[in-house]
């Protein structure tokens, strides 16, 4: 069996629940409703955002495309 590859948001650890692909049926459902796998750039950390950093890694760029 693989295990799931999924990162947990806020965490460096993955899901690693047992599955038959990449991803568990619960992660594979959230990417086919487009919710996807992303990870921070600079430190690896599981995040849901769009400039591809972490709040703390990215705060600043954040700080600045909001001021705008």
């Amino acid at each position: 069996m693989n295990k799931c590859k999924w990162v947990k948001l806020g965490r460096t650890e993955m899901c690693e629940k047992n599955c038959l692909g990449e991803y568990c049926y619960k992660h594979n459902a959230r990417i086919k409703n487009n919710h996807h796998n992303r990870i921070c750039e600079k430190c690896g950390i599981g995040i849901r955002t769009d400039i591809g950093l972490c709040i703390p890694c990215g705060s600043r760029i954040l700080y600045q495309k909001n001021r705008w």
